[in-house]
């Protein structure tokens, strides 16, 4: 039930723009990014995930394609090769838990696709940062053995009913965690403008923060999903 709350925040087609930054200690690396997504009326989703700054990673992509609500299929594209090459199911090679670009973000955090909401166990109650919150349990059975976890407990607003903190797990230890620290409403649906993904056994930290996102059609040409347009990088410009 409350998956099919969660429902209610999608949206068809969307583009985002934003930043993340990478820390570890004092040293700091930025990436600028923009991101397509779209679900088409036969039931294929498409998104597409691309570095904008710095100059030297431009063009470095992922591009992933799959059922709405299923697993994807995800390509990185490296303009050095100019080639995509096959990741995992899941986004990020074998482990979808893996960071991609000397980051903690990696595509699968924020995948639901390989989630098996039968799974689910529904936790007690809690607050984060002031707002109700229902609190889930999600086992990923599908998970490798090597994979970074194996499990997420999401702590979900009650009123905006978006993920505020999420725990990913290996057994009982806590490997990664997210917290959101600004969600904005866009359209009628609430969108997190602001996160910090922190890898608890590297002691790092990858601050994500979106500048510009827009909902609903004529953000962009569905050309952009297209295996010719990614080594073009023609969306870029």
């Amino acid at each position: 039930q409350i998956a099919d709350k969660m429902k209610v925040n999608g949206s068809k087609v969307e583009y985002q723009k934003g930043v993340i930054v990478a820390v570890k200690g004092k040293r700091k690396k930025k990436r600028a990014f923009v991101a397509y997504m779209k679900e088409f009326p036969n039931g294929e989703a498409k998104s597409l995930f691309a570095v904008t700054q710095p100059s030297s990673l431009k063009g470095t992509a992922v591009l992933s394609i799959g059922k709405t609500g299923g697993a994807k299929q995800s390509y990185l594209f490296l303009p050095s090769t100019k080639k995509l090459t096959k990741l995992g199911k899941g986004g990020g090679g074998s482990d979808p838990g893996k960071g991609i670009l000397g980051t903690d973000f990696a595509p699968g955090d924020l995948s639901f696709g390989n989630v098996s909401w039968s799974d689910a166990k529904v936790l007690k109650d809690a607050k984060v940062s002031g707002q109700n919150c229902y609190v889930i349990k999600i086992n990923n059975p599908k998970a490798s053995s090597k994979a970074l976890y194996n499990k997420r407990v999401m702590y979900i607003s009650k009123k905006q009913l978006l993920p505020l903190k999420v725990k990913m797990m290996k057994g009982k230890k806590t490997v990664k965690l997210i917290k959101v620290f600004k969600v904005k409403k866009i359209k009628n649906v609430y969108r997190v403008v602001k996160m910090a993904i922190g890898n608890m056994k590297k002691k790092t930290k990858t601050i994500v923060t979106m500048t510009s996102i827009k909902i609903g059609k004529g953000s962009f040409s569905d050309k952009v999903f297209s295996k010719r347009s990614v080594k073009s990088m023609k969306y870029l410009k």
